[in-house]
């Protein structure tokens, strides 16, 4: 049966209203600057469009008019110029803007041009057909650009409308080609301070689809997909994820979604594998299309797959714009393990599948209800005390390794793994190593269902092995794009629910924009810097670059995490020197993808479990205050960073050269005589403040001085 108690839907009745209040309570007033509310319509001038233009009545969200833009077959545009000296954004935090999109998605580039001609770009983001707010951080803008002079914003789309990817628009053109696209846009704005955190609307009255015996978690996607895994680019296609909600659900107030947008092949699939003993089952589902030729199929897939005699699969169908009911007899003629069900889009449109469940014919066994698996336990108190992570009051610094197994990590220096979404066992394992761990909650997320984040979190709230809550992984992605105010309103669900846990996501640094747009949707932003390759040398440089730019995005009150790789691509002078070049760029933790691929290699393995072990040894410094003075060393190729603790000096210096330094000067304030170099049983001269020292290629020195 569909596994939610009624505690569990009772706390969803009544923590909702409740989410309401307090994200009502918690929104300040922010200052706003208007540059275009097209009540004028003389304002409509200073836009151009690949595509028609006019001031309309039509999706107002401040006044009575907004400016329409209607697309056809082509990849969309559309751009704003000032003359003179441009808009000054300085003083603001956002530009902001809202849109309403009747079509399929679309993703923007934005470009903003100064008046010297500098241009800023912030990539991807994700126009959902609905009204939603465009926003664009300026702070990190200010560091690429002149934003006292911003005289142009382009905007870009990654993708041309085609016959499969479209949702009729409006009339056709004069020119007879149909319109594929019409956005809205009103009340482009600075902002700052806060705006308001939109939340969608409470559940509707229609019921579950509910099936005794239920293999399936979360069948009807009233979690988006929570608990399923997607991917849309199979067979050269090109799919993106949603959801159908209220009245375009058919179970429930959600359904799940696979948008075309360019032919091939995507879908999702369970994440937790099912084992079937030998029997009959029956697979049902609903399904709906929307839009040209939408073609579906679905696939039991695994190693034990052949066990399946009957129903392991079934032809590409059409699917019709009605929801339809499928019922298929699955035949198990053997014990299967680890099958995962997987549905698939292979055609144009909107495919929309709700209500999935996949059942035996023999008697259900009821397995443990979700929000079991905190029971008889004690949450953990976890708060922000400025860039430090507090867990029931101790300093904590992460040292992380991404599907860590628990009982692999004791004895290790290893506090917190990120493991996805955690069964009991699990739980109880990290309980019983010391190890935290964070639930993903990116099926939720990337479905666009932020709202409801924190009922996915609901379960694990109090085990004492929950550190906080991974929202999402990769927020910025082109192919599962969840805008920052979607994130924004997901940490703000988890954070008004659990105040005692923290929110944190990864976000890839391949552009600065990247960062500086989700650093504060989060408690604590962190990015995946993976310079390491098989070909040398690598540029573990990248390293201090990306750290920097999240230490500037960040600012000196939250905390950053770098996410480094484990890889047994690499030499442990690598690994040495992503880490060491993290914390002395300001990292406040340090994770690693990934758990087995370290393990491959014995010695790699090692070089990680040393690195875990020092750098819980140099928690107490590197959870305290930056030195007022920093240290100044007499080549480029050493990195620094002097912590202040408990009286002594903390110098971290590592050498991001893949060859040796030698006679390196190391200057800072200091009336010691000599300094203990940690982990190297040794002494090292300090003379008038000055340290004298070789480095190896990659190499790390830490020293403790203590004044005299």
């Amino acid at each position: 049966m569909r596994q939610r108690t009624a505690r569990a839907a009772l706390i969803t009745t009544v923590g909702f209203a409740l989410l309401v209040a307090r994200l009502s309570l918690a929104q300040g007033t922010p200052d706003t600057r208007i540059l275009f509310s097209f009540e004028d319509r003389e304002e409509a001038a200073a836009w151009t469009s690949n595509g028609s233009l006019v001031v309309t009545r039509d999706a107002p969200t401040h006044g009575k008019r907004s400016l329409a833009m209607r697309f056809g077959m082509v990849r969309p545009t559309f751009s704003c110029a000032v003359r003179g000296d441009g808009w000054d954004f300085r003083g603001y935090d956002k530009l902001r803007l809202d849109v309403t999109l009747i079509a399929s998605p679309m993703t923007v580039t934005m470009r903003a041009t100064d008046a010297d001609g500098a241009t800023y770009t912030s990539w991807y983001y994700l126009i959902r057909p609905r009204t939603s707010v465009v926003e664009y951080a300026i702070h990190g803008m200010d560091r690429e650009i002149d934003v006292s002079r911003v005289v142009n914003l382009r905007f870009s789309t990654e993708q041309a409308y085609t016959e499969s990817y479209r949702v009729e628009a409006g009339e056709p053109g004069a020119d007879g080609d149909p319109i594929a696209a019409t956005l809205h846009i009103d009340k482009v704005r600075l902002v700052r301070g806060r705006e308001g955190t939109r939340v969608s609307g409470g559940r509707s009255p229609r019921p579950v689809v509910e099936t005794p015996g239920n293999l399936v978690r979360n069948g009807d996607f009233e979690l988006g997909l929570h608990r399923w895994s997607s991917w849309g680019t199979w067979d050269d296609g090109l799919y993106m994820f949603d959801s159908a909600v209220g009245p375009s659900a058919y179970s429930g107030d959600a359904a799940a979604s696979i948008v075309c947008q360019k032919q091939g092949r995507g879908g999702f699939w369970t994440q937790t594998p099912m084992d079937l003993d030998a029997g009959r089952y029956h697979l049902r589902f609903r399904a709906r299309g929307m839009g040209p030729d939408v073609r579906m199929f679905y696939s039991f897939e695994g190693e034990d797959s052949a066990a399946l005699t009957e129903g392991r699969t079934m032809p590409r169908e059409p699917v019709g714009y009605e929801w339809e009911q499928r019922h298929y007899i699955v035949e198990v003629s053997r014990p299967a393990a680890a099958l995962r069900l997987y549905f698939y889009s292979v055609g144009g449109g909107t495919l929309s599948i709700d209500a999935v469940s996949f059942a035996s014919d023999l008697p259900p066994q009821e397995t443990p209800a979700d929000d079991d698996l905190a029971a008889n336990h004690d949450p953990r108190h976890v708060k922000l005390d400025g860039r430090r992570v507090l867990v029931d009051d101790e300093p904590f610094f992460a040292i992380g390794m991404y599907h860590g197994d628990p009982d692999g990590l004791q004895g290790t220096g290893f506090n917190l793994t990120v493991a996805g979404i955690p069964d009991a066992d699990f739980l109880d394992a990290c309980a019983r190593n010391g190890i935290l761990i964070t639930p993903d909650l990116g099926g939720v997320v990337r479905a666009h269902l932020p709202s409801r984040a924190w009922e996915a979190a609901e379960p694990f709230r109090g085990h004492p092995a929950v550190l906080g809550w991974y929202v999402c992984d990769e927020p910025d992605h082109v192919r599962w794009n969840v805008p920052p105010p979607e994130m924004r309103q997901a940490s703000d669900s988890l954070r008004s629910m659990y105040r005692h846990h923290l929110t944190w996501t990864v976000v890839m640094p391949w552009a600065d924009s990247n960062i500086y747009q989700y650093a504060d949707t989060v408690d604590i932003i962190a990015t995946d810097i993976y310079p390491i390759r098989r070909e040398k040398p690598s540029d573990v440089g990248k390293v201090a670059h990306s750290t920097d730019v999240m230490r500037y995005a960040a600012g000196d009150d939250q905390p950053v995490w770098a996410v480094l790789q484990s890889t047994d691509v690499a030499t442990p002078g690598e690994e040495v020197a992503v880490t060491y070049l993290a914390l002395t760029h300001g990292a406040d933790g340090v994770l690693y993808w990934e758990y087995n691929a370290a393990r491959r290699d014995p010695v790699i393995w090692e070089t990680m479990v040393q690195l875990s072990h020092e750098m819980r040894e140099l928690t107490p410094a590197l959870t305290s205050p930056d030195a007022a003075d920093q240290p100044k060393a007499s080549h480029a190729e050493i990195h620094t960073l002097v912590k202040d603790h408990d009286g002594a000096l903390t110098l971290i210096a590592v050498n991001g050269a893949d060859h040796a330094v030698e006679g390196v000067r190391l200057t800072l304030p200091t009336h010691a005589d000599e300094a203990t170099v940690r982990f190297e049983d040794r002494t090292a001269s300090v003379d008038a403040g000055v340290i004298v020292d070789d480095f190896a290629a990659y190499e790390r020195h830490v020293y403790e001085i203590r004044a005299r």
